[in-house]
C-alpha cells in the first residue's frame, strides 16, 4: 500500500510535538529514563551521504511517485534510499558522494512544478526540528549598466534585495543582457520582481527573472501554489501583479552569445531529448557554404566502412536474418561486398560517364562518314567487273 506523503495526519486529528507537550504537561523528572549514547549503546557507522528533502506544497501526493520522478530526474549512479517522514519531507540515503553533491548542490529540482528544498543532513538531529526553507536558484538581473557588472560588491548587493548571495556565475553564459546571480530565496517570502539603485537622486530599476522557477502564485508571489488556490480564488485581474514575464529564457552554455543556440529536441524549452538533438548546425549558413557530395566518395565510403566491419566479425558476414524480424529478411554475403570494393575504383561519376557516351557517338559518326566517302569508289570498281 502506497502511503501519502503531503499529509502527516490524514484523519484530521490534533497534533502536538514533543517540545509542547513538555511545555503544557506536568512532567516528572522521574519520568525521563534516558539512553547514554557512547555509554549503553555505541554507533558503528557515523552517518554520511545523507540528505533532507521537502516539496513545496500542502497537497498530498504519492510518496513512491515522488521516490520514481526523483531517481529518473537525478540519473543516479548508485542506489539511494528514501525515507518518508511526513509533511511532504523525505530522508534520503545516497551510497557515493557525486550523487549526494549532484543532488544537494545542484538545482533546483523540481516535483510535479512544486519546488524541492533539499540540503545536508547529519543525521542527529530530529526531523522536525529541521528548517527547510531556502530554495538555491540561478536568478537574471536585467539590462545592469556596464559600470556594475564588474563590481562584485554591487552585483552581491543588488541580489542580496532578491535572496541570499550565493555568487556569479562567470564561466556560464556569454551572451544576454543580463547578471546571471546564484541566491538563495526564502520560500515563505513573495518573489522579487527586480532590484534598483539610486545614482545622483535618481533611481534605475533592473528587471529580475528566475531559471526554473516553481509553481507560484500570481497574486502573493509566493512559491507552492497557484493563485486559484490563494485565499476563495477569486481575484481581480489588476491583483495579478506577478506572472510568466518573471520566467527567464533557458540559458545556453558554449562560445558564443547564449540566445544563437538553436533548440534541440521537443522537450520543454527545446531541451528535450528528440530526434533533432543529434542534428549538426552551422550559425549563419547558407546554401553556398554546402558542399555538393561526390557520389564516388561516398559509394567507397559505405564499401570501405563495410569492408571493415566484415573484418572485424568474420562469423557475422555471412549470416542470414530469420523473416519476421524487425529488419526484414536479410541476406549478407560476404564475397559480393568484397567484388564492390574491388570494383569502387573503376566506378565513375555520372558526368564523366556521359561525356564518354558523347565522345563514342561521336567517333562512330565519323567512322560511318569516312566509310561512306571511300565506298564510292569501290561500288563503281565492283559494278564494271
Amino acid at each position: 500500500m502506497s502511503s501519502s506523503a503531503g499529509s502527516s495526519n490524514p484523519k484530521g486529528a490534533k497534533v502536538m510535538d514533543v517540545d509542547t507537550l513538555l511545555r503544557d504537561l506536568r512532567i516528572r523528572e522521574e519520568e525521563f529514563d534516558d539512553l547514554i549514547i557512547g555509554e549503553e549503546v555505541c554507533i558503528d557507522e557515523e552517518p554520511d551521504l545523507l540528505a533532507v528533502a521537502r516539496v513545496l506544497t500542502d497537497k498530498s501526493f504519492n510518496a513512491a511517485a515522488f521516490e520514481d520522478t526523483m531517481r529518473f530526474a537525478w540519473s543516479l549512479a548508485k542506489k539511494a534510499v528514501f525515507r518518508d517522514v511526513g509533511n511532504s519531507t523525505f530522508i534520503i540515503q545516497f551510497t557515493c558522494l557525486g550523487d549526494w553533491k549532484k543532488v544537494v548542490e545542484e538545482g533546483p529540482w523540481l516535483f510535479r512544478n512544486w519546488g524541492i528544498v533539499i540540503k545536508a543532513y547529519d543525521g542527529y538531529s530530529k526531523p522536525s526540528s529541521l528548517v527547510l526553507d531556502r530554495l538555491p536558484i540561478w536568478v537574471q538581473i536585467h539590462d545592469v549598466p556596464e559600470a556594475y557588472v564588474k563590481q562584485t560588491e554591487i552585483i552581491k548587493s543588488l541580489s542580496s534585495r532578491v535572496g541570499k548571495f550565493v555568487k556569479v556565475d562567470t564561466e556560464g553564459a556569454t551572451g544576454g543582457n543580463f547578471v546571471r546571480v546564484r541566491v538563495e530565496l526564502d520560500v515563505n517570502k513573495p518573489l522579487a520582481r527586480f532590484t534598483s539603485v539610486i545614482r545622483k537622486g535618481e533611481r534605475e530599476v533592473y528587471l529580475v527573472k528566475f531559471e526554473k522557477i516553481p509553481k507560484f502564485c500570481e497574486v502573493c508571489g509566493i512559491m507552492g501554489h497557484e493563485y486559484l488556490e490563494c485565499g476563495t480564488g477569486y481575484h481581480a485581474p489588476e491583483a495579478r501583479v506577478y506572472g510568466e514575464w518573471m520566467i527567464a529564457e533557458p540559458v545556453r552554455r558554449g562560445r558564443g552569445r547564449a540566445n544563437n543556440f538553436p533548440p534541440r529536441g521537443g522537450g520543454r524549452y527545446g531541451q528535450g531529448r528528440g530526434r533533432g538533438a543529434h542534428t549538426q548546425w552551422k550559425a549563419n549558413s547558407t546554401s553556398e557554404d554546402t558542399e555538393e557530395e561526390d557520389p564516388l566518395k561516398t559509394e567507397k565510403e559505405k564499401l570501405t566502412r563495410r569492408h571493415l566491419e566484415l573484418l572485424e566479425d568474420p562469423q557475422g558476414a555471412n549470416h542470414t536474418a530469420v523473416p519476421g524480424h524487425n529488419r526484414g529478411a536479410l541476406v549478407i554475403h560476404e564475397k559480393a561486398d568484397t567484388e564492390m570494393l574491388e570494383g569502387a575504383g573503376n566506378l565513375e561519376s555520372p558526368i564523366k560517364t556521359q561525356d564518354k557516351k558523347r565522345m563514342k557517338k561521336g567517333e562512330e559518326q565519323e567512322d560511318a562518314a569516312n566509310t561512306n566517302i571511300s565506298a564510292g569508289p569501290l561500288e563503281g570498281y565492283c559494278r564494271e567487273q
